[in-house]
């Protein structure tokens, strides 16, 4: 280990990198992308346990391109840790996407606010906080541990759900 150079030096030792400490990224870690559904918030996606099924495919230092199906929202994450059943992630990014970013979300605050309107966020019981449909009680989201994550995911089904009748009426 090369030493500090001493306070006050008038010829400090220069601090080289050796060469077998720079590499390719791709001999050192991986890069994966994941589409989430409509409903699947940023804070699920940060939990330990939303990567049980591919915890053992992750290492520390990889890195995880997020990506909204909807279109509204894009992050970047890093693996931090990981185990059989639980991976820990950092975030890195995050970045909400316009109607101006993406054609996917070109639908107006008008038009998503109507398609949001027609959605209520209600405690199930067993089912925590879950995004009901107003009319016919169709169930959109469950399962969402707090209230501020259903009301979270039914701003994203209003989102998704207001693009899709802007793209169907443009075609």
């Amino acid at each position: 280990m090369e030493r500090e150079p001493e306070a006050g030096a008038t010829n400090p030792a220069l601090i080289v990198l050796p060469p077998a400490r720079m590499l390719l990224c791709e001999q050192v870690r991986h890069q994966f992308a994941i589409d989430v559904a409509i409903g699947v918030s940023l804070n699920d996606v940060m939990r330990p346990h939303f990567w049980t099924h591919h915890s053992t495919r992750l290492a520390p230092w990889d890195r995880i391109e997020v990506r909204a199906e909807d279109g509204s929202w894009f992050a970047e994450l890093l693996v931090l840790a990981t185990d059989r059943t639980w991976t820990r992630v950092h975030l890195l990014s995050r970045h909400s996407l316009t109607s101006a970013d993406v054609s996917l979300t070109q639908a107006s605050d008008d038009e998503v606010a109507a398609f949001r309107a027609a959605l209520e966020v209600m405690h199930r019981g067993p089912r925590k906080w879950s995004v009901v449909r107003k009319e016919g009680r169709e169930v959109l989201s469950e399962d969402k541990q707090a209230k501020s994550d259903a009301e979270a995911a039914a701003d994203e089904i209003a989102r998704a759900e207001a693009a899709h009748a802007h793209i169907e009426a443009i075609d």
